[in-house]
């Protein structure tokens, strides 16, 4: 089943949040310590998924009308992708990100992400390359961009 994708709604926030916490616990957690996970999922709380939510280009996925994933992006930088962990895996990600390369906001000449060492080779199939590595707090990021 391929999901529903539409602009995000202030009132996705509290299922999306529970959504980014369970790819946080799940996914990512295969790549960071316990004590960084739990820093992040305490750093994504509701008020700021609302806040991605109301800045220039937020999209969710639905099944059945719930959301499994969400992808935000502003001024030129992806700053959140995220999918249900038991939903990943079925082009809900990448269904994700061709809608939101495909928003007039992506009209830039270099996307720009901050992709977590979970995310690498998926960013990688999408088209971004590695620019380098970031460290801070314990979370290794990898910095990646994709030209048009």
């Amino acid at each position: 089943m391929q999901p529903d994708i539409r602009r995000a709604e202030a009132g996705d926030a509290k299922l999306l949040l529970h959504v980014i916490h369970r790819a946080l616990r799940d996914t990512n957690a295969r790549d960071y310590p316990p004590a960084v996970i739990e820093r992040l999922v305490a750093a994504f709380t509701e008020q700021r998924v609302a806040a991605l939510i109301a800045g220039p280009c937020c999209y969710v996925a639905l099944l059945d009308g719930h959301p499994v994933g969400l992808a935000a992006l502003e001024g030129g930088q992806v700053r959140s992708v995220f999918v249900d962990p038991a939903h990943q895996g079925r082009g809900i990600g990448s269904g994700l990100m061709r809608t939101l390369l495909a928003a007039p906001e992506a009209e830039v000449p270099v996307l720009r992400l901050s992709a977590s060492l979970s995310a690498v080779t998926f960013y990688t199939g999408l088209g971004f390359v590695a620019t380098g590595e970031r460290t801070s707090d314990g979370e290794r990021t990898v910095t990646m961009e994709r030209r048009r």
